[in-house]
């Protein structure tokens, strides 16, 4: 069972299910009040709390009477809007019944791709913490471009956990956690209370079915939990509409419990993991091979590249069957990688007189990808 005296810092993920109830269009307050009062407790016994909420484009579809399957994006960006007052009034007005203050916070994609933006969200909490306010966190879907959404905010759940290093998320869901099987088609079905890995059978288990409001099913969340996991956060999936959703966990065992790595990443490596670059380069076998071995990628492993990039840009490093394998740092430029590929250290220093540039992307400055 959890014990919450183990813990110092802890991300609450709440699903847009949990907010607005889909059979009658109706707000769960009692939800909220009963969120409070369990967090006021963690709080008591001096644990950092952050809330990652779905729910803005829920309570404006709510609010207005309006089909939220009948809206393009243009309209679904300007209910989030309209949505994210809704949301963050009943936040305030329960959370203060239990005399505590909670400040927004709505980031996008792009706050995580760049370092100092990604890292001014970080301070932006850690000061949030020491005037004792509780950070509240959605996508800015008013202001998405690609799509509505952060990829979900099971995804942004895990990145806001390494963020700050939390060493527990808690997955609020309309599930009790993962099964052997389907629940809803299996009466036999188990529930797993307790993975240490994420293999291709745990991935194969989980559907993609979503709530009505909700973009997230059950392998969004499996997603989030591996990179919650390699950045060295316990993650709790459970169900978040009984009562004391939270606090009970210390009570019984009907959640799944994801174990972090006992090696976690760095946290360059956290930041370098949730990027997704334009621009790569494709190496081949024997280069791919020397990466997962801990060593860098040298201009000799270098098949071609994709895309212009300076120094200390991010690249896809791709296997020439087009695999991600890597993301990475660039130590050199498009322009000057253009004029070496191929080459092995000693050609480089003849061709060019570079030693300096004999490294594409240090191993420091990349991270596997091993999904």
């Amino acid at each position: 069972m959890i014990n919450f005296q183990d813990y110092k810092k802890i991300v609450i993920k709440i699903g847009s299910s949990l907010i607005v109830d889909s059979q009658n269009n109706n707000l769960r307050v009692k939800f909220l009040k009963n969120l409070a009062k369990d967090i006021k407790q963690l709080k008591k016994i001096g644990i950092e709390i952050v809330i990652v909420t779905s729910g803005a484009m829920a309570c404006g579809c709510n609010d207005l009477r309006i089909n939220r399957r009948l809206n393009n994006l243009d309209q679904m960006q300007a209910l989030s809007a309209f949505g994210q007052v809704i949301l963050i009034e009943h936040f305030k007005k329960q959370f203060a019944k239990y005399g505590m203050n909670i400040a927004q916070m709505l980031i996008t994609g792009e706050d995580c791709q760049k370092r100092k933006q990604y890292l001014n969200v970080r301070t932006t909490i850690e000061n949030l913490f020491s005037l004792d306010i509780i950070p509240v966190i959605n996508e800015n879907d008013s202001t998405a471009t690609a799509e509505i959404r952060f990829g979900d905010n099971d995804n942004l759940s895990a990145q806001t956990a390494q963020l700050i290093n939390a060493d527990l998320l808690i997955i609020l869901s309309d599930v009790a956690g993962l099964y052997d099987k389907n629940p809803k088609l299996h009466q036999d079905a188990k529930i797993i209370s307790e993975i240490s890995e994420i293999t291709p059978k745990i991935i194969n288990m989980a559907k993609t079915e979503t709530s009505y409001f909700g973009t997230g099913g059950m392998a969004s969340k499996i997603k989030a939990a591996k990179i919650a996991m390699q950045g060295g956060s316990n993650v709790v999936i459970t169900e978040g509409r009984k009562k004391n959703a939270v606090l009970g966990l210390e009570k019984h065992k009907e959640y799944t419990l994801f174990k972090a790595s006992t090696k976690p990443i760095s946290a360059r490596k956290k930041w370098l993991s949730n990027l997704k670059p334009s621009s790569s380069i494709t190496i081949d076998s024997g280069a791919a091979r020397a990466i997962q071995k801990k060593n860098s990628l040298l201009p000799v492993g270098v098949i071609k590249y994709k895309g212009e990039f300076t120094r200390g840009d991010t690249v896809k490093l791709i296997t020439n069957k087009n695999k991600i394998i890597a993301v990475g740092m660039s130590s050199i430029s498009s322009k000057e990688l253009s004029g070496i590929i191929g080459l092995n250290t000693t050609e480089i220093v003849n061709k060019a007189k570079y030693p300096a540039r004999s490294i594409v992307v240090h191993y420091d400055n990349l991270v596997l990808k091993t999904v």
